[in-house]
């Protein structure tokens, strides 16, 4: 199965760019855990939606919005509506917190206007975490961390990336977030719901598969 990569394809001036405006609600037993010098296991889980704001630039809401990065996904309704309809698998939807922002007199751009009364937002959460095949995957080892031992895996800068998660460890979700790197993974299946649906805003790259 392919795994491809999705991002905002918006220049600042075609849609409205956001950004995280509060504390991420990890679950407090995940950052317990966690090595403080390499702060192993790559990925905390959430227990809660992102709190968001607006960059100024645009006021068009898109389909599809990343405040922040490649692993945080919020989408406007109908694309939350296609997704539930589709029956993807590996996805946790919370309505997204909306931080108002005091209005501006004479603001050089435009900007989403305070309070917010565009179309409902939902933050879709990846809970398939799975791991990579390192060897059949574009990533370089920095070795042991020095404090817990656990191997520090980066991904390699490169167009031509290509990563492999092995199958045993996948729940059969399709928005998956590999444990080794940051980013998050997404099934053909969901490439192929945005496609019927002509949703805005997303850009998308064949980045890899899963395992045979």
């Amino acid at each position: 199965m392919k795994l491809y990569l999705m991002n905002v394809s918006a220049n600042w001036n075609e849609y409205a760019e956001s950004y995280i405006s509060d504390k991420i609600p990890w679950l407090e037993e995940d950052l317990k855990q966690n090595c403080e010098k390499c702060l192993r296991p790559n990925h905390f889980r959430r227990n809660g939606p992102l709190t968001i704001s607006w960059f100024e630039g645009c006021s068009t809401i898109g389909d599809l919005l990343s405040p922040g990065a490649l692993d945080k996904l919020v989408v406007v309704d109908k694309v939350k509506r296609a997704f539930d309809a589709a029956k993807l698998k590996g996805y946790k939807a919370w309505p997204v917190q909306i931080k108002e922002q005091k209005p501006k007199k004479n603001p050089k751009f435009p900007i989403v206007p305070s309070p917010y009364d565009g179309p409902r937002l939902w933050d879709i959460y990846g809970e398939d975490i799975a791991h990579l095949i390192t060897e059949k995957s574009s990533v370089d080892s920095r070795g042991p961390c020095p404090s817990c031992g656990i191997e520090r895996i980066d991904a390699l800068d490169d167009d031509d990336c290509h990563f492999v998660i092995d199958r045993e460890s996948w729940d059969g979700g399709d928005f998956i977030r590999p444990y080794e790197i940051g980013g998050m993974f997404v099934t053909e299946r969901v490439i192929d719901v945005i496609r019927e649906n002509g949703f805005t805003n997303v850009e998308y790259k064949l980045e890899g598969c899963i395992s045979d």
